[in-house]
């Protein structure tokens, strides 16, 4: 069990960190699933996916079942037998995924999938939160303790699947943690986000489109953000978490890095391209940085710079140019 310490943040218990875990995985074939499951995998867990689809790598466990129909929640949970939970899925098609009415129907399910987890005896469920969920703060790092109040529809039902989630975990003794995640990217991002748009750009497979230069985020590799899950799960950690890096980035030096690992001039995109940082003042509605406090307590630090992960991401994408 975790407890709250003076400050009303929760630390770790020793006891409730699992030397082997059963872990029921849903999203386990997305974006940021497949390295989830790869660093439970090397973490020692035993690892069940479930999701609508077949297993994508044969031989791994995985269960068959839509997660928006609760019998097959239901009969999917009882099929795992896990102990702890990752949930990871949720509607994240690029187009609509802001505003879409499938984001309260993910927010009912998750808080279904939970509560059946729950009943079954599941210890332990972390969930991908977002960034998304926290209110403006003007060019303030967000802390853990930070306002939330979302501007979209995904943000919204975010806070709502977090809120019920909790409550459940509360009543039935067990953990829950909420991992708000930030700008995550890496090989198998969407092709219509950022960084790949960035590399189809500079590779001359799409039209030049236009950037906010002087935006910051916090860009988290997809694999420091498994290492982070993981970290997690292994403490017994509860409560909201930032996922994050803490380190601000502005678009612009994004936009240069992957210019210049794809040896192409980023003027396309920068008229002023080599000032990398913004020359006046950042709009303050632009500025998204995490500041990781739980997870740095926790000894946890990521391992990929994102100079490095850029430049990787772009050769891994040599072989289709």
């Amino acid at each position: 069990m975790t407890a709250p310490d003076a400050s009303g943040q929760r630390t770790p218990r020793d006891d409730r960190a699992p030397t082997s875990a059963r872990v029921l995985v849903t999203g386990g074939s997305g974006f940021l699933g497949r390295p989830v499951v790869h660093a439970l995998i090397r973490a020692g867990h035993d690892v069940v996916t479930v999701g609508r689809a077949p297993a994508a790598t044969p031989g791994r466990r995985h269960i068959v079942a839509d997660l928006l129909d609760p019998g097959q929640a239901r009969a999917a949970v009882r099929q795992a037998q896990a102990t702890h939970l990752v949930h990871l899925a949720w509607h994240v098609d690029h187009h609509d995924f802001w505003t879409s009415p499938l984001n309260d129907a993910w927010a009912d399910a998750s808080s279904e999938l939970a509560r059946l987890f729950l009943a079954a005896g599941g210890r332990q469920v972390v969930a991908a939160g977002s960034c998304a969920e926290y209110a403006p703060a003007g060019a303030a790092v967000l802390t853990e303790q930070s306002a939330v109040g979302p501007a979209t529809a995904y943000g919204q039902a975010k806070v709502e699947a977090h809120r019920r989630i909790s409550e459940a975990c509360g009543s039935a003794g067990a953990v829950c943690t909420w991992a708000r995640i930030f700008v995550p990217y890496g090989p198998g991002d969407h092709p219509q986000r950022l960084i790949p748009s960035l590399i189809d750009v500079f590779r001359g497979r799409r039209p030049a489109f236009r950037v906010s230069p002087a935006d910051v985020r916090d860009f988290i590799h997809a694999d420091d953000v498994a290492g982070a899950l993981v970290c997690l799960l292994q403490h017994g950690v509860g409560g909201a978490v930032n996922v994050s890096t803490g380190v601000p980035t502005t678009i612009a030096h994004v936009v240069e890095c992957v210019a210049r690992a794809c040896g192409a001039d980023p003027s396309a995109l920068l008229p002023d391209a080599g000032t990398a940082e913004p020359s006046g003042p950042v709009d303050s509605a632009a500025w998204l940085v995490g500041q990781p406090a739980t997870l740095t307590h926790l000894g946890w630090t990521p391992v990929i710079s994102l100079e490095h992960g850029l430049y990787s991401e772009v050769q891994a994408d040599r072989g289709s140019c």
